[in-house]
């Protein structure tokens, strides 16, 4: 490993810290009901309310949180956040997972989307995993199945979503729930008795290669019902950071047996993701561009700094990038500085091209994005 700035051991401790400050103590109710940032912001007052996708998440934070640190109270809640993921959220009579519900079980939306549905299957094989519970399994099984039956469409992509009946929703199609599903994929692969799943994961990915990843290895958003790219002028964009988290997840894919070629089609999309989004001037990676080209805005989040950082030093350590050290030390230094505060562990979501605060955004306790680069710097900790 060439010489290098990057302080393996801070975001491990980061990571702990976080997880006994915010997931020990943090929004996750007595009942289970997980009151995300978003949540706690339009909520009125004294309501308490969980959307699907952070209901999911919240159940891969806790799982993995117990599977790092061996803190039976993560375990704990994991199971109770689980729990209240099946019995509130899953729709017995239609199938499907529902948008957003309370944390008496009021169905609050009661619609199933394409991106929310994926995360039930990846949270869910995640708790399996920890717990070895056939339960969590078996519904991780019936909502990939669900999705496959539903949530498909003819070209092996996927729709938007579907109101509570089964038909249709309105609202254009996007590559973040092909993505997300490919992940949950690779999560139920991994799984006891589960590698066949592998193969319909490499299904879904082949849609992203072959149909939606441009030539120059730029990947559109969002796309029409026929999936022609959707133009800025009409709401497309490119977020940058998704270049950098399909990156890493065909690493992952490729560790798992799929085709080679997957680390050459990941190295490509790092290398795109930094010509079109890296701001040499603070090291830090912008949100997204026009898919004409242009930046959309100087604005930058902070999971686009996990997910770039988190891509790049798998490929350094595993895949001998050293060119990409100055980028791994500058992001790092990056996120240090402008999105952690070192007393709360806490996230500011957003800071502005010039380094600023967007203080509108807020901030947001370890979650997702966070750990998963912070668990792969623990991982990768061991090879350096």
């Amino acid at each position: 490993m060439p010489r290098s700035r990057f302080d393996f051991k801070w975001f491990k401790d980061h990571l702990v810290a976080g997880f006994l400050s915010d997931r020990v103590e943090g929004s996750l109710g007595p009942e289970g009901c997980l009151m995300s940032y978003w949540e706690m912001r339009r909520s009125p007052k004294g309501s308490r309310r969980s959307h699907v996708i952070a209901q999911s998440r919240a159940v891969y934070d806790l799982a993995r949180g117990y599977q790092l640190t061996g803190k039976r109270e993560l375990l704990r809640r994991a199971q109770r956040a689980g729990r209240f993921l099946i019995d509130r959220f899953l729709d017995r009579e239609y199938g499907g997972y529902y948008e957003m519900v309370g944390a008496d079980g009021e169905v609050i939306d009661s619609d199933k989307r394409s991106y929310g549905n994926t995360h039930v299957v990846f949270g869910l094989s995640h708790l399996a995993r920890a717990t070895g519970d056939a339960e969590y399994r078996r519904e991780a099984f019936r909502s990939w199945d669900f999705i496959k039956e539903h949530l498909a469409d003819e070209r092996g992509g996927m729709i938007y979503g579907l109101k509570r009946d089964l038909s249709p929703a309105k609202g254009h199609k996007s590559q973040n729930p092909i993505m997300h599903v490919f992940e949950g994929l690779l999560g139920l692969g991994d799984l006891d008795g589960a590698r066949h799943i592998y193969k319909e994961a490499e299904g879904i990915s082949r849609f992203m290669i072959d149909v939606l990843l441009g030539d120059d290895y730029v990947l559109p958003e969002y796309y029409t019902d026929d999936w022609g790219v959707l133009p800025g002028k009409k709401g497309g964009q490119v977020f940058v950071g998704h270049a950098f988290e399909w990156a890493y997840f065909l690493a992952m894919a490729a560790d798992r047996g799929f085709p080679a070629r997957y680390l050459k089609i990941a190295e490509r999309m790092i290398e795109k993701g930094l010509e079109i989004g890296y701001d040499r001037s603070d090291g830090c990676v912008f949100s997204y561009t026009f898919p004409e080209g242009p930046l959309a805005s100087r604005d930058k989040s902070y999971w686009e700094q996990c997910e770039a950082l988190r891509a790049m030093l798998h490929f350094a350590i595993l895949r001998g990038r050293d060119d990409l050290w100055p980028y791994i030390d500058a992001i790092a230094e990056g996120i240090r500085d402008k999105f952690i505060d070192g007393r709360t562990h806490a996230w500011r979501l957003a800071v502005k091209g010039d380094g600023t605060p967007v203080p509108e955004r807020g901030w947001l306790k370890l979650d997702y994005h966070a750990i998963g680069l912070c668990a792969e710097v623990m991982r990768l900790a061991r090879y350096v």
